[in-house]
């Protein structure tokens, strides 16, 4: 993650709060024929360095963020939101913390606090607009 700036590393943080998936262990982020020689390769470090380089590769691709694992109840503004703080060219990304947060509240009277009642998701009510 260390190719990500600070702000994005932040946005990723807010994905999982929000119920998005980021595996930990390096060996999920291959896919089938990936983890098939992953898992012949017999030095641990050579291991690291092969997952390493592939989590690398979807980053530079802005593969690293998959919105299908998002609760159905998370709004597509808020996804949008996030993925453009995400972008992979940082000119397509929110140029400051200020534009973000002031993104995020002009949407914010269309995202609705959800909850889980007797194991259901449930909305709640709406937000205010923040002023």
């Amino acid at each position: 993650m260390e190719y990500l700036g600070i702000f994005t590393k932040l946005v990723l943080q807010c994905f999982q709060l929000l119920g998005g998936r980021l595996p930990y262990e390096e060996s999920e982020w291959l896919n089938p024929r990936e983890l098939k020689k992953y898992r012949q390769i017999s030095d641990s470090v050579d291991k690291q360095i092969f997952a390493r380089e592939i989590i690398k590769k979807r980053i530079s691709q802005g593969r690293i963020v998959d919105f299908s694992t998002l609760p159905p109840w998370i709004c597509v503004p808020l996804q949008r939101t996030i993925s453009k703080a995400c972008n992979v060219d940082p000119k397509k990304r929110y140029q400051s913390c200020a534009e973000f947060l002031a993104r995020i509240d002009s949407i914010r009277p269309n995202i609705h606090d959800w909850r889980i009642e007797e194991g259901c998701p449930t909305r709640f009510r709406a937000f205010k607009k923040l002023t």
